[in-house]
């Protein structure tokens, strides 16, 4: 191989790693901005939390959830439902109590007596 062909050989290489380089940027880029993005989410959700950080829970609600508990190990369907269910219905009556208009001292009795009423 001649020194030109080298030399050739050497820019054509050097111009493989600039559009890598270039691609690996344009990528980046985009990475920052879902970075941004996701960042952006996590910080609403959280002041959207921070509300509800100060919740009292006092001894009434504590007994209600409790006889809920107990009302559930002899329910039908609960029996019949995978931990995986459980687990949705459990996430669902916790995301209904803290979307709820109301005060938590009225919103957890009313989410009780919904999440165990029989069907009809």
């Amino acid at each position: 191989m001649t020194d030109k062909e080298q030399i050739q050989h050497l820019i054509d290489k050097n111009n493989k790693l600039e559009a890598e380089l270039i691609v690996l940027k344009t990528k980046a880029t985009g990475w920052f901005e879902d970075i941004a993005e996701f960042r952006n989410t996590l910080m609403i959700r959280n002041s959207e939390l921070n509300q509800y950080k100060n919740i009292k829970v006092d001894w009434e609600l504590k007994k209600k959830i409790i006889l809920f508990l107990q009302k559930t190990q002899s329910v039908e369907a609960y029996d019949a439902m995978t931990p995986n269910q459980i687990a949705h219905r459990a996430a669902h009556f916790i995301e209904n109590i803290l979307t709820s208009k109301l005060p938590p001292k009225l919103a957890i009795p009313l989410e009780l007596q919904v999440t165990t009423r029989e069907p009809d």
